[in-house]
């Protein structure tokens, strides 16, 4: 497997996460704080009650890779609490969430 760029980059990834939160609101910047605004706004964007929004999470997202091979490469840990989002190119939390999140995930 070739390992994506933005695992080795930690400047990449830095950018590439700060470019999501910025055009795709991804977030919540602390996802242990309640954050109920962040996520009425993305119950409103998805069309879907809070509760059901607070289930859209980047470690259930089909983007989401904590595959033995993003492990190799250093962009998910074995715990899937850090995995690689494919989509926007970066390493993310599992519980945070963004604009795009798409069902089916994650890649193992």
């Amino acid at each position: 497997m070739l390992c994506p760029e933005a695992t080795q980059n930690e400047q990449l990834n830095a950018q590439n996460r700060a470019r999501t939160a910025q055009q795709f609101g991804y977030g919540p910047q602390d996802p242990m704080q309640p954050n109920e605004q962040f996520w009425v706004e993305k119950s409103y964007r998805w069309k879907l009650p809070v509760v059901l929004a607070h289930l859209r999470r980047c470690g259930n997202c089909k983007a989401y890779d904590v595959s033995a091979g993003m492990q190799a490469c250093g962009g998910s840990t074995a715990d899937g609490k850090v995995g690689y989002c494919h989509m926007h190119d970066f390493k993310c939390s599992a519980l945070r969430t963004c604009d795009t999140w798409a069902p089916g995930g994650p890649i193992t």
